[in-house]
Parts: C-alpha cells; structure tokens; sequence
C-alpha cells in the first residue's frame, strides 16, 4: 500500500497506447490503491479499433467522468500536433488540477510543461520509457526529437528512466549535465504475484516461445531459421510466436518454406495480458534474440517481456543487447546467444536435453523475477520520486 501523504497527491498519467505497458500498469497500480488521479491516452496510429484520445478521471478505484477527444489524423506528424492540442483541451474539459503529472515518452512531456505553464500541473515527471540517439533516419527529424528530449531533461521536474545507459547517451548527444534534472532508474516490472507457474513435473521443455511485435528487425525469422535444427534433434518440439505486426504473414510463409509450419504456432496479437502470461507459463524456454544495434530501442532501454518470460519461470535465451542480459546470464537464469541461428539452436537443444541445468535455470528465474513484480517497482519509484520532489 501506498503511504498515505503520496495517496492524498492527484495525478495525472499522459500516455499513448496499444497493448498494455508500464503506463497502463501504473494506472491499475493507482487503481488498486485507490489513488486519485486521471489517465489521458492517445491511442498510436497503428491501432485501427481506436482512434479517439480518451481522459479517465478516478477518485478511490472509481471511475467518475471519461471524456473523449473529436479529432482523427492519418499522417504521423499531423498526430503529434494532435495528440498535444487534445491533452490540453482534454484537460481543460475536466476541469481537475493536478499535483503531479507522469508523462511517458517526450513529446506527452512536452504537453505536460504548458499544462504546467497554465496551472494545471504542478510536478512533472518526464518518463522515457524508451530513448534512442538515432530514433529517425531522417535527420531533421531526429533533431527535434533530440531537442524535445532535452529541453524535458532540463525542465522536468524529476525524470524518469528506463535504463542506467540514457544518462550517459543523452549526455553524449548534447544534453548538458550541469542542467539535468534530477533523475531516477524506474525499470520494467511484472506481474510475479499473479502468474500461475507450473510445477517442474509438468513442463514442457520443449515448448519454446517468443513474445512481441512482428516487426523487421525483431529476430523473429532468426528463431524460424534455427528451428530445423532443434527439430531434428528433439522429437515434437514447438514453437509459440506470440504477437502481431507487419511481418506476420511474411513470417508464416517463412515457416512453410522451412518446412517447419506445422511445429510453429502464430496466435497473432492477444490483447488480454493474463491470457499472454498463462500460455507463455505452459511452455518450457523462451527467445528474446534482439537484433545487435547499439543505437536501438532495446540497447538504451529496459525490456519488459524478459521480465514476463523470468516470471513465467522460463530460462531466456537473449542477445548481449539490453541491460538485463549480462544479469540473467550472471544469474543462471538464461543464456546470451549470437545472433546467429546455429547458436540458438544449439542452446535451445542443450537447454531442452539438459535436465539438471534446465531445472536449475528455471529456478534461477523464478529468484530472478521474485523482486520485479510491478506492485514492488511501484512502490519504490513512487516513494523515493515523493521525497526527490517534495525535499
């Protein structure tokens, strides 16, 4: 539970959404402690089944007003601009004022300071959930978003990020040290109270699963491509591709032309997370081969599905790309792979023969997750940003 000086504070969340994320579960968090606050979405433009920005106001786990936006784009750039006249006007329409606002990504930071400017805010918190130095290959664009992530560095409050490597990376593309805003390392967390783990008599080693977008440049055709091989070693193994996204259909006609399709499972995007975590729990090891670029996402950020994947209790094979990777190889919790198909597949076999290591890898896992259960990261970021604010 909450303290109570942090639970009489009024929040306001700005986010965008698609499938559930760290701002969505900041909100349930908010909702099961029966905080005050609003939660103000702008829905991605990849998202076809919605597109109206949406604020929800709750009072004590209560939803007591929602107020829908009027206003639709379809061009990237003309949905930035959107997305920040709705906050305000959004906002404005509920009529609330705020202690702190928590605004994830730079440009909902960006909304957040005017709302500031115009007294309806009155912390902010910068939440870079993800950062990357090169996020365009356009390089026009990539300099406004270079000059947004700065100018929220310096006059955010309090800035929140993902990962130990974005200080140091922002510092590196200009952002001036001696300006920083106060900052704090808020990683990704899981659901370890709520998932259901199978007891070791009934794993099945052989179910291998990979969770995330089907998109270029996620590995997911390396884990196909390494896949006869596993196969002609192990008798019936399987593998369960979790997700949806522009390759998939690229994907599938991938697994035909291995001959593998009938030991691959695509169960396209499933939008319901407990739903995710029950049938990554029922399989035996899973693949996180994130493409090596030490410009990308992954390499500046945390990676919440890993956390999914040690809290299911699976062993997780992962490239040396994100942060968690040299901690869940120093933890026996996994292995860092190559990015290279014979190297998977020869870690999935010796994974999946191994009976002894497997055990104690998954059990490795299971201590490994124990503390990142998000009630946990909650709790701790939300305590120590209070005392950082209100010093």
């Amino acid at each position: 539970m909450l303290p109570k000086n942090i639970l009489e504070k009024k929040f306001l969340i700005i986010t965008h959404t698609y499938a559930t994320g760290p701002s969505q579960e900041l909100r349930d968090y908010f909702l099961r402690n029966k905080a005050i606050f609003a939660f103000l979405e702008h829905p991605f433009m990849i998202d076809k089944n919605s597109q109206n920005s949406t604020i929800t106001y709750y009072e004590k786990g209560i939803e007591i007003k929602k107020i829908k936006g009027g206003h639709t784009v379809k061009t990237d750039w003309l949905c930035f601009v959107k997305d920040f006249i709705e906050t305000i006007l959004l906002t404005i329409k509920l009529g609330k004022k705020f202690d702190i606002c928590i605004a994830a990504d730079n440009l909902n930071t960006i909304s957040a300071l005017f709302l500031k400017k115009i007294g309806f805010v009155r912390k902010v918190i910068y939440y870079a959930i993800d950062y990357s130095p090169k996020r365009f290959d356009t390089q026009i664009l990539n300099k406004i978003y270079l000059v947004v992530d700065k100018y929220c560095c310096y006059w955010s409050d309090l800035v929140w990020s993902s990962s130990e490597r974005m200080r140091g990376a922002r510092i590196k593309s200009g952002v001036d040290e001696r300006r920083y805003s106060q900052e704090m390392v808020v990683r990704d967390g899981c659901h370890f109270n709520l998932i259901r783990r199978l007891p070791e008599n009934k794993i099945d080693k052989k179910k291998i699963v990979f969770m995330g977008h089907l998109v270029p440049n996620k590995g997911v055709d390396l884990i196909l491509k390494s896949f006869p091989k596993v196969l002609r070693e192990v008798i019936n193994a399987k593998l369960i591709i979790i997700g949806g996204g522009s390759e998939e259909n690229n994907l599938k006609k991938l697994a035909q032309e291995l001959k593998i399709a009938k030991h691959v499972v695509f169960t396209g995007f499933i939008k319901n997370h407990a739903e995710v975590e029950k049938i990554i729990a029922s399989c035996g090891i899973a693949v996180a081969p994130y493409v090596p670029d030490k410009n990308s996402f992954t390499f500046f950020s945390d990676v919440g599905k890993v956390k999914v994947y040690l809290a299911c209790g699976l062993p997780v094979l992962i490239t040396d790309v994100p942060e968690i990777s040299q901690q869940i190889e120093k933890n026996k919790a996994g292995k860092i792979i190559q990015y290279d198909k014979n190297d998977l597949s020869d870690k999935m076999i010796d994974l999946i023969v191994n009976e002894d290591m497997y055990l104690n890898f998954r059990r490795n896992a299971i201590i490994m997750a124990k503390d990142l259960d998000w009630d946990n990261v909650w709790k701790k970021s939300l305590t120590e940003s209070y005392k950082l604010l209100y010093k």
